[in-house]
């Protein structure tokens, strides 16, 4: 069956997490919604206390219920530290209550400034695309309750509905602008970083990972994320007598022999296996809940492939091969074991004939 191979900036980003930049982008996103329910729960404890007695009483159980809403959504965030389920909550909470303001029209009528804030608090607490969603669900029945049929609501003046509507409009255009262009510029930053890290941690010539990317992000990554790699399995890989197609071909053919057995080797591993460039014609190759006999018919399969997958350059066609060390890691603690074992097996590989496979 056919792989679906992600692209070179997919698997980037799968591996150089940023989690200074989306640590940012989500302490904006959490600082929000805690200035926004705190500020909420402390106005309608105020308006509910200060008013009780003369509010109506729907008005009153509007308030009550947003209140509830709100602090069940807070305490629910410091619990669980689950933004997406408290937004959730919250995103709930703030249609009822909007609707429901609009419908009493508040006390003396003046529930229609109070909804002024609602797309500052969507578009900064949700996102853009979320936010724009919950915005517009917002204005649908606003329309609805000001220029819709009659079932009990509130009659307000038309000027009051132009003014109010026209001025509710320009709040969701300068709300839409702000968060579009922080969200691009969060993009931007994003994939300025990617890069620069890109750049720090792969091999220039065949765009593969680099040692430096093995100690600095994925043994880190498999040490704090241990059941999502292990049981794994290392496959070392060397190209047999590389010296001599240097020697016999140049340089340059030398570096097109490194780029195609890079390429050969992306193409037949998954998207969860990881190879890197290890140093000079030596290759390291990760395979995350593979077993050792796993990852001896994934070496075999591709020793063979690059055995029917010679290179051409120019009309002119130079074979070549790579032997193979194979080990399996079980605990992340002996690691360095498990990759002398890998690099044990591949100089047997070699000192036994090459062109072969050693577990």
């Amino acid at each position: 069956m056919k792989v679906d191979h992600l692209s070179s900036k997919e698997i980037w980003q799968k591996h150089l997490q940023l989690e200074g930049l989306h640590n940012a982008h989500q302490k904006h996103r959490v600082f929000s919604f805690i200035a926004m329910a705190v500020t909420a729960i402390v106005v309608f404890i105020i308006l509910i206390t200060a008013n009780f007695r003369t509010y109506p009483i729907l008005l009153t159980a509007t308030l009550t219920f947003a209140l509830i809403g709100m602090s069940v959504a807070l305490f629910l965030y410091f619990k669980t530290k689950d933004l997406t389920k408290t937004t959730l909550i919250s995103s709930i909470v703030i249609l009822i209550l909007v609707f429901l303001l609009t419908y009493t029209g508040g006390n003396e009528n003046t529930a229609l400034y109070w909804l002024m804030f609602s797309p500052l608090a969507a578009y900064s607490i949700f996102g853009i695309y979320f936010g724009s969603i919950l915005t517009l669900s917002l204005v649908s029945y606003i329309l609805f309750l000001l220029y819709g049929p009659d079932i009990g609501q509130t009659i307000y003046g038309a000027t009051e509905k132009s003014r109010f509507f026209a001025s509710y409009c320009v709040v969701i255009l300068f709300a839409f602008i702000n968060e579009f262009f922080r969200d691009k510029s969060f993009a931007t930053i994003n994939s300025i970083s990617l890069e620069q890290r890109k750049k720090a941690n792969s091999d220039s010539l065949s765009g593969l990972p680099n040692r430096r990317f093995i100690d600095s992000f994925l043994l880190p990554k498999i040490t704090t994320k241990q059941e999502n790699f292990l049981p794994m399995s290392l496959i070392m890989a060397d190209i047999d007598e590389f010296k001599i197609i240097n020697d016999t071909y140049g340089h340059d053919i030398g570096d097109a022999a490194i780029i195609h057995v890079a390429q050969l080797f992306k193409n037949q591993i998954r998207n969860s296996d990881v190879v890197a460039r290890y140093g000079g014609e030596e290759f390291l190759i990760f395979l995350p809940k593979a077993t050792h006999i796993k990852a001896l018919e994934v070496a075999e399969k591709i020793r063979c492939s690059l055995t029917n997958s010679p290179l051409t350059i120019n009309k002119q066609i130079i074979s070549f091969t790579c032997s193979f060390g194979v080990a399996e890691v079980n605990d992340i603690v002996p690691f360095d074991q498990a990759l002398k074992q890998a690099d044990e097996k591949l100089y047997q590989a070699k000192n036994s004939g090459k062109n072969k496979v050693v577990g």
